[in-house]
């Protein structure tokens, strides 16, 4: 396909991007209760669940490129009474993934947002009624900003649920339909984090941790995790694995930031880290350096296609033969007019 795609128009044909951007959850918001009802045990998973290390249970979409129903990787910091999630998916995929973890653990009351994308903040609101909600200031007035985008498509994204030939689709739909009754039962700052303080959180769920803000890379909010003790790291997108990177111009994105905080990660690995990405599979070390290199191949030949006098139309429609099997080809006409901006400055 031509790759001459502007932001609008890649968000217009992701259709669930939204402006920029099993229980039964109306019974659970109208008794107000603090803790959800047990999901049956006969509820399907909708969510390919993977844990990393012991209580550490990453949710993996499994909609692969269909971006009405788009979901970044959550990952739930397991114990047995009380959890925390770091990134909420999108608003029509979230209550299954509520659904799903709370046959993991009693309940989730922390929540963070690696960065305010929808994929990312946008359920939210299934969480805010027992979770206190944190994330970098300046996700905090994005996601502000974004009120109301992250349930304005719901109907259609539940017919797409509906529709979906993915184990467990259906079941997500009728959560999600659950959900969308019990609307009017939140409050208005339901999807409002509040701003972290990185230095003062020492440990999520009981578990050591440290955030890290490095700058602008692939927005300007981005944070990470890093759980020494468990040696594991929650990159958020600044590592998509084995997919071509989304990059957000009107969020501040940077490909030399994103380098910057990239390199910030790999200083923390070891051979052993598990990384998880914000959207692909689980990885490690390699994977983030990967990441790097993907950057430092695309400013290359972006520089490469500048000197020759190429205009940017061209630019973004330049092949990466090394990254052809490289999925979410889409937004690989972002990342070369990023960069493309970038270099021209």
């Amino acid at each position: 396909m031509s790759m001459s795609v502007s932001r609008r128009e890649f968000v217009v044909g992701a259709a669930a991007l939204v402006g920029a951007a099993g229980l039964n959850l109306r019974l659970w918001a109208q008794e107000g209760t603090k803790t959800a009802p047990k999901p049956a045990a006969s509820a399907e998973t909708f969510n390919r669940w993977v844990e990393v290390r012991p209580g550490f249970h990453v949710a993996i979409g499994t909609t692969g490129e269909n971006f009405a129903l788009l979901g970044g990787n959550s990952t739930l910091v397991a114990t047995k009474d009380a959890s925390a999630l770091i990134d909420t998916k999108q608003a029509v995929i979230a209550p299954a993934l509520r659904r799903e973890l709370l046959t993991k653990t009693a309940a989730v009351v922390q929540v963070f947002n690696t960065h305010h994308h929808f994929d990312h903040s946008g359920g939210n609101g299934v969480f805010s009624k027992d979770a206190a909600l944190s994330a970098h200031p300046k996700a905090c007035e994005r996601i502000a900003a974004m009120k109301g985008s992250f349930t304005a498509q719901l109907r259609q994204q539940i017919k797409a649920l509906e529709e979906a030939e993915v184990a467990g689709a259906k079941q997500a739909a009728e959560d999600a339909k659950a959900f969308q009754n019990s609307l009017a039962e939140l409050k208005e700052d339901a999807w409002t984090p509040k701003p972290i303080k990185m230095e003062e959180v020492k440990s999520v769920a009981g578990k050591k941790v440290e955030v890290h803000h490095v700058g602008a890379g692939h927005t300007d909010n981005d944070v990470f995790f890093f759980f020494p003790d468990d040696n594991v790291l929650v990159a958020g997108d600044l590592v998509f694995n084995n997919l071509h990177p989304y990059y957000d111009k009107d969020a501040g994105a940077t490909s030399e930031g994103w380098i910057k905080s990239l390199e910030r990660i790999v200083h923390l690995c070891d051979e052993k880290t598990v990384v998880v990405p914000g959207h692909g599979d689980i990885g490690n070390l390699e994977t983030v350096k990967k990441q790097i290199k993907y950057f430092e191949d695309v400013r290359e030949a972006v520089k490469k296609a500048i000197d020759e006098g190429k205009a940017r139309e061209d630019v973004i429609n330049t092949t990466l033969p090394q990254y052809a099997p490289y999925r979410l080809e889409v937004a690989r006409g972002l990342v070369l007019g990023g960069v493309y901006d970038e270099l021209k400055k």
